[in-house]
């Protein structure tokens, strides 16, 4: 990997200012947090970094059924915690991020998104909502974002990275760097 090349990765993986970072709470874990980059962020990031030089494309969008399973209370007789499952329409988003190289070796990372019915909304929101989770979870795939979740050393490894795809000719890898792992 070239000096541009280390460059551009470690430009796309730095932090984020605090006032960008936001919570949300996790359902069924207590108090528990999940620190997020709102997407609007991430698509700056990838403006500044590379400018043009990368394309979000939607590869698939599928309606389905999501579950919800609601607590009801205990069973008098056996003490027992009794559930409701309860059916909500949901969509998931596949997505493709695809970033040019100084070289024009084009790298792609995928990312699935998905967003329920539940809380209301027209068909374009909820799709909105689900792109937006896809194209996040790309571009965990190249390190953005991913210290709020790993410490330094963890960063460094292969979980974010997918396999090659045809249009590499087999110049990606998977190695022990994610970012020896990027371009060969």
């Amino acid at each position: 990997m070239d000096e541009e090349q280390k460059t551009i990765l470690e430009q796309l993986r730095a932090n984020f200012p605090d006032e960008v970072i936001k919570y949300r709470k996790i359902p069924g874990k207590g108090n528990n947090q999940l620190a997020y980059i709102p997407v609007n962020y991430i698509i700056k990031r990838l403006n500044d970094v590379l400018g043009l030089k990368w394309n979000w494309e939607i590869i698939s969008v599928e309606t389905g059924i999501d579950y919800k399973r609601q607590f009801l209370g205990f069973d008098k007789e056996t003490r027992k915690p009794m559930h409701e499952q309860q059916e909500i329409p949901a969509i998931k988003v596949v997505g493709c991020l695809s970033i040019v190289l100084p070289d024009g070796l084009i790298i792609r990372r995928h990312g699935i998104g998905g967003a329920s019915y539940e809380q209301g909304g027209a068909i374009g929101d909820r799709e909105k909502i689900a792109s937006s989770n896809a194209l996040k979870r790309a571009a965990w795939k190249y390190g953005i974002g991913t210290y709020l979740a790993f410490n330094d050393e963890a960063q460094d490894d292969t979980l974010y990275l997918d396999e090659p795809s045809k249009s590499s000719k087999g110049r990606v890898k998977k190695s022990s760097s994610a970012l020896d792992a990027l371009i060969n």
